[in-house]
This record gives C-alpha cells, structure tokens and sequence, in this order.
C-alpha cells in the first residue's frame, strides 16, 4: 500500500501545479512570431492513454489468472497496484491535452510566456514524477516473480507488465523532453519581447 499511497501523493502535488499554470495568467504579451509547436504533446497524451489501457487489461488478466490460488487476495491487491500506475499514465494524458489546448499558446490569442513556461515546467515535473512511479513499481515487480515462482502464466503476465512499465518511463521521459521543448519555446518568446524569465 505504500507505493500507492506514493503515486496519490506525487499526484496531487503535480496536479495542484498544473491547475495553477494552465488557468492563472499574468500579463498578457502581443502575439509572437516564434511558432509553438503542440502537436508532439498531443501524440504523447494519445500514447499515455493507449498505454494505460493495456496496462489495466493486463492487471485484469492477473487477477483471474490468479483466482484459483489460495492467496488470491494478495495478487489482486498487486493488481491494484498496476492500475494505481495506469492511473498515473491517464493522469498524464490529461495533463497533456490540457496543457496543449491551454489558450495563452494558441494563435489568435495574447500569447503569455510565462505560462507556456509553467505548462512545460509542470509537464517536465509530471515526467520526472512518472519515471519515480516506473522505478518503484519495477522494484516490486522482482518481489511479484518471487510469490509467483513455478507459476509459468502468472509470470507470464509479470513479464508483461514489467514491459508496460518500461513503456511507463520511456512516457515519462517523453514528457520531461517535451516539456524542455515548451519551456525553451516560451523563453525564446520572452526575449523576442525582451523579457527574460525562468
């Protein structure tokens, strides 16, 4: 239970960030000829929630696979912990979409780089949250390997969710690189404007 009371925890601290980011807004710039280019963020959420699904689908496979073993209980409680970690690849997600529909980036709009700059910060820190998620729950898996020896199906799926996880940090990294790209962006934006902000 400890690991998924971390992933709650990493998650509202991220998601109370974000929230303060994408709807606060300070003073707003003139429209900026540097393009802001959303589109490698919107394929991240899209690959995050793709992930998660096959994350989720394989914990349920865990848990009827493991149905008929006298410590049932504790295989579905580890399913639990895979789809805590589903949860943090869909929290992502949304992060994700939000921060690329955020209004102080789109054309039309008073560009703001001080915020474009809080949604690249708060996706770097959502990634870096993530890949800690990836690392304790690879560190549990050994231990899941270990309750399942001689069970060749239940470790089975155990491979499979190590490889989701690993898909889990691959995810995470892509959001600290996107967000480096957002940040940059929205300094480069600043000093168009002579502004310099970090």
């Amino acid at each position: 239970m400890k690991f998924s009371v971390f992933v709650l925890a990493s998650l509202v601290l991220v998601s109370t960030a974000i929230a303060a980011a994408c709807g606060g807004s300070s003073s707003s710039q003139n429209a900026s000829q540097i393009p802001i280019d959303r589109e490698p963020i919107t394929v991240l959420a899209g690959a995050a929630e793709a992930d998660a699904q096959k994350m989720e689908a394989h914990a349920a496979t865990m848990v009827s696979l493991a149905a008929s073993r006298p410590d049932h209980a504790h295989w579905a409680s580890d399913a639990e912990l895979i789809k805590a970690s589903a949860g943090s690849l869909r929290f992502l997600a949304d992060s994700a979409r939000a921060i690329a529909r955020d209004p102080g980036s789109h054309p039309g709009n008073a560009v703001q780089p001080d915020r474009i700059l809080g949604d690249g910060l708060n996706l770097q820190g959502l990634g870096k949250t993530l890949i800690a998620h990836a690392d304790a729950m690879n560190t549990h898996l050994q231990t899941m390997r270990d309750q399942a020896a001689g069970d060749t199906a239940l470790l089975a799926r155990i491979d499979e969710t190590g490889a989701d996880v690993q898909t889990m940090k691959q995810d995470g990294q892509a959001a600290i690189t996107r967000g480096a790209e957002l940040a940059d962006t929205a300094r480069r934006i600043a000093a168009s404007t002579g502004q310099k902000i970090e």
